[in-house]
């Protein structure tokens, strides 16, 4: 089983479309990195898009904010921000007609492209939704 990245939603959802899939997966996560010079602890958030084929996994990795653990404020907006945008993937997947579920499988740990999308923005700082399309 191979897995694919994609570098944008839209591809994503053609490759679905293309092998017929009617479920997806979509879950907000946090990977940590300590610093190896200072041993600061330093928070990425990401949003995964998955689909499993016969033979692959499809992976849309979106990539929502980034923060020092002991930002306080930073890390509880990138929470919030994290949390948004894979509600927003939820809803917009299944206005498209999906089954979406949560979970990672875990083979998609493997990619790391990172997607872009036009579901969403930042303004001052916070992920709000846009009336758009993938």
């Amino acid at each position: 089983m191979q897995t694919i990245g994609f570098l944008s939603l839209r591809d994503f959802l053609a490759e679905l479309e293309a092998e017929g899939l009617q479920l997806g997966r979509v879950q907000p996560y946090v990977k940590r990195e300590t610093d190896k010079h200072t041993g600061l602890m330093r928070l990425h958030y990401f949003v995964l898009a998955q689909a499993v084929t016969k033979g692959d996994v499809l992976v849309a990795r979106f990539h929502t904010g980034s923060a020092w653990q002991h930002e306080e404020e930073k890390v509880q907006q990138c929470e919030e921000n994290n949390q948004a945008a894979g509600e927003i993937l939820s809803r917009h997947l299944a206005s498209l007609g999906y089954q979406v579920r949560p979970g990672i499988i875990a083979a998609s740990a493997q990619a790391e492209t990172l997607a872009t999308t036009n579901l969403w923005k930042f303004e001052g700082g916070k992920l709000i939704a846009r009336e758009t399309d993938s």
